[in-house]
């Protein structure tokens, strides 16, 4: 089962699975937002020596699938554990 472990993560991979914590501490109806698992697609932590710390992700639902609108913004991400990733490719003719 997938985990948040809560140790930060500046420079995620692509392709790995890590939670992404949302900047805004709290909803407009006042409940908090929670931090949800994210498959990294692409981004930079640092470009060119500057800080650029923009992201694209997509949200990983607890069965394992994977949303398929692409999201993107300023990372803030954990480690996750209990999640494996890999890489399919099927050619269609």
């Amino acid at each position: 089962m997938i985990h948040d472990t809560g140790v930060r993560i500046n420079a995620p991979s692509a392709g790995t699975v890590v939670f992404f914590h949302p900047w805004e501490k709290k909803r407009k109806d006042g409940k908090p937002f929670k931090s949800y698992p994210v498959l990294i697609k692409s981004g930079d932590y640092l470009v060119n020596g500057r800080l650029s710390n923009f992201w694209y992700w997509q949200r990983v639902y607890s069965t394992g699938q994977v949303k398929k609108t692409v999201e993107h913004g300023y990372g803030n991400f954990t480690k996750a554990e209990g999640v494996e990733t890999k890489t399919v490719v099927k050619i269609t003719v």
